[in-house]
């Protein structure tokens, strides 16, 4: 049930930094927007109904789902409307439990990605209940029986109440998922007995972003109550969550966290302690989605799973042995492996003997937060004689991280500490340790793209070749039959790629999941899928209100695996319009103007006005910084089928190139649809002086005159104040104004 409580938390500058960062998109890229989905969590095996909250949803036509292989079928139910949508949910009995992503498709494009849960029990859904007359509303909760699963949503001020009896000595283990849905919501929850008196209140747990999950033991058998709600008392119909309840594990880390694919490896979870039966925790990987999994725990007597991150790897697993405290205690650890650890109490350190070789470059990367842990580590490592080599903590958001160049042959040290010598049966780590191999890296600029038949959209590309020499290829997956790519291959050293994804007219409509590798032309065994990571939220946190860097928080930034490689595609009918740029390239002149041309085509019969708006580099606003150059430009129309804008350079723009993506949209038969190209603007000082001639002559004891330019780019044509460099042997002047219109002036040299 959902009771309104009066606390006004809300700051004038917390309002600031949401309307800065949240405001509605330009009505030419509205497209369909899912802010909840209701129930979050779907049942595996099994068809779940689902409600789709949001704006401009009324084109529904299906559901893309980031599970591989089309194993998720999703139904609509009935007609959409503006701000709902229905779809029932088909999930195999045989799919992972765990977080995935989907995206509403529509008539004109695809909405953001939203994420949801599938889970092994059906959720009840959280009831508006009419507060009896004379009851307070705090004594009015929903009376649910254990085990439950309950799908709720929060407003501002709501505390939402539920009610269960519990035995003596009955363990009862509470988890929220709201945070890892990837929205603002930070959940607390408080448990009161019978009388009000509060039994045990919870915030967050490390790994699991904002949510939290805890086990609480009851010394009395009663009626107990259990209240969830925004720890800040804050709140918005964007913010679904479940609560679970009943005996599942309370275990947020796995040790190892690392595990070989196809082979058995029994789990340890620090925080259970010796489990009755260790089968419980054996895992042999299946349903790898792009070398991570969720381990779902359930001991005997269990009612629910508990899902903890794993990593796959090849990579020998080493796992530290106590005592460690000193050099000579070191667990010895084979190079290339995964080291795994818990700093189990406050000042706990581990070691590691590892043998290293010189002229050999390894590098060392810590895995805490993403495997559920709240350790902040730091490593030291030691030579031979025990002096320090190198150390390093996190770094920004980033966890720590070292290369390592060895000055000599040997055995070393590794030191593993927590930064602030906390510590804790959850204070897990891993960390790869190995030799640097040749490698590759790809992102994607892109993460959902509408496709209209017969034409093509950007798919910009970031590529980096890691001690790799040689080309490299791409190549499409998943792709149907008809979508491919115009560039399929790149020369050694090429960074960004200005690709483009072709899709055919009689590629079939419908939506798609696509990959694009890299692969090396010297070793096609090195490959690299692009990275994708779409934002789920509308309003990314920022980290405060003076102009201090905004950052995406946690929950935007660790993403389902099915969610950050995979691009979504749905393929429109064809297109009424096309358009092209004049030129890819621009000239803008620092602090003035220059013109962009557009040419549109049309068919026949097609009447309406063309929109455009234009984004990247300085045309954004980044952080508090507001757009450095603007581009003002016009609708293109029937009778004007070539427009031309104007782009503006402001104070403090960069000298730079930078990329811009020009947006056409219009409607076209109720429905509105978006075609985009890209080009480049060079910004660059609007003025390049040099004299009119490259050489004079003048001898000892006479003068020349000598004309200097200003060079301008048009549309410049202010004046000019050069300054000229004295030359010994010669008299010039210190400095010369080249006035408004003028081409060049002259100045007189002398020489001694």
């Amino acid at each position: 049930m959902r009771n309104r409580v009066s606390f006004r938390l809300f700051s004038l500058a917390s309002c600031f930094i949401l309307g800065v960062l949240g405001g509605q998109p330009s009505a030419c890229f509205a497209q369909a927007f899912v802010h909840r989905v209701e129930p979050a969590s779907v049942t595996r095996g099994e068809e779940t109904r689902v409600v789709l909250h949001g704006s401009r949803l009324e084109l529904a036509t299906a559901l893309w789902v980031s599970v591989p292989d089309g194993r998720v079928r999703a139904t609509r139910v009935g007609e959409s409307t503006a701000d709902r949508a229905v779809f029932d949910i088909k999930v195999p009995a045989s799919l992972p439990l765990g977080f995935y992503g989907l995206r509403l498709a529509t008539q004109s494009g695809l909405s953001n990605a939203h994420i949801f849960l599938v889970d092994e029990i059906a959720t009840v859904p959280e009831e508006e209940m009419a507060v009896p007359k004379g009851v307070a509303p705090m004594q009015a909760p929903q009376v649910v029986e254990l085990p439950v699963a309950i799908a709720g949503s929060i407003l501002a001020e709501d505390v939402d109440l539920f009610a269960f009896d519990a035995g003596v000595g009955q363990e009862v283990t509470f988890e929220v998922v709201g945070s890892r849905l990837g929205k603002g919501l930070d959940p607390l929850v408080t448990i009161r007995d019978a009388g009000g008196q509060v039994v045990v209140q919870r915030d967050n747990d490390v790994g699991l972003f904002y949510d939290l999950r805890f086990a609480h033991k009851f010394v009395e058998a009663g009626r107990y109550t259990v209240e969830v709600r925004d720890s800040r008392f804050r709140g918005s119909d964007h913010w679904g969550y479940v609560l679970r309840m009943g005996r599942f594990p309370q275990a947020r880390v796995a040790v190892p966290a690392t595990v070989p694919a196809g082979k058995a490896t029994t789990l340890t979870f620090p925080q259970l302690g010796a489990l009755a039966r260790p089968e419980s925790g054996r895992v042999t990987p299946s349903g790898v989605i792009d070398g991570r999994m969720l381990f779902a725990l359930k001991r005997p007597g269990d009612d629910l799973s508990a899902w903890l991150p794993l990593r796959i790897s090849p990579e020998q697993t080493v796992i530290e042995a106590e005592p460690n405290d000193t050099a000579k205690q070191a667990t010895v650890a084979k190079i290339p492996g995964a080291l795994h650890g818990v700093i189990g109490k406050p000042g706990d350190v581990d070691r590691f003997r590892v043998s290293l070789k010189k002229g050999q470059l390894y590098q060392v990367q810590v895995e805490t937060h993403t495997i559920g842990s709240p350790a902040d580590i730091e490593l030291i490592l030691l030579d031979p004689a025990g002096k320090e080599v190198t150390r390093a903590d996190d770094s920004g958001l980033e966890e720590a991280r070292m290369n390592i160049s060895p000055p000599a042959d040997g055995e070393y040290i590794l030191v593993v500490k927590e930064l602030v010598n906390w510590g804790g049966p959850e204070f897990a780590y891993a960390i790869r340790f190995a030799p640097r191999a040749p490698g590759l890296t790809l992102s994607s600029g892109i993460t959902r793209v509408a496709l209209p038949q017969g034409t093509r959209q950007p798919l910009p590309l970031s590529l980096n070749q890691v001690a790799l020499a040689g080309d490299v290829a791409f190549r499409l997956k998943g792709a149907p039959e008809g979508i491919t790519m115009k560039i399929k291959e790149v020369k050694q050293g090429t960074r960004e790629i200005d690709n483009y994804l072709l899709c055919d007219a009689s590629t079939k409509p419908g939506v798609y999941t696509i990959q694009v590798e890299a692969v090396s032309k010297a070793n096609a065994k090195i490959t690299a899928l692009a990275a994708t990571r779409p934002l789920i939220d509308r309003r990314p946190v920022g980290r405060g209100p003076h102009g201090e860097p905004f950052e995406l928080r946690e929950d935007q930034r660790r993403l389902p695996p099915t969610l950050t490689e995979r691009i979504a595609v749905v393929v429109l009918p064809t297109s009424p319009f096309d358009f092209e740029l004049a030129s890819p390239l621009v000239t803008l002149p620092r602090y003035q103007t220059a013109k962009v041309n557009v040419k549109t085509t049309r068919i026949a019969g097609f009447e309406s006005p063309i929109r455009f708006v234009a984004r990247g580099g300085e045309l954004d606003q980044n952080n508090l910084r507001k757009p450095r150059v603007r581009l003002h430009i016009g609708e293109a129309t029937v009778g004007n089928p070539m427009t031309t804008g104007t782009l503006e350079s402001y104070v403090n723009t960069l000298a730079q190139r930078q990329r811009v993506i020009l947006t056409g949209t219009t409607v076209y038969q109720g429905r509105e649809l978006s075609l985009t190209r890209t080009f480049d603007i060079d910004i660059v000082v609007a003025f390049r002086p040099g004299p009119a001639q490259k050489k004079v002559s003048v001898a000892a004891g006479s003068s020349v005159r000598v004309a200097v330019r200003p060079n301008r780019l048009a549309p410049f044509d202010g004046p000019v104040m050069l300054s000229l460099g004295q030359v010994k042997g010669l008299e010039l002047p210190g400095t010369v104004v080249v006035p408004k219109g003028a081409k060049e002036v002259e100045v007189e040299v002398k020489a001694a």
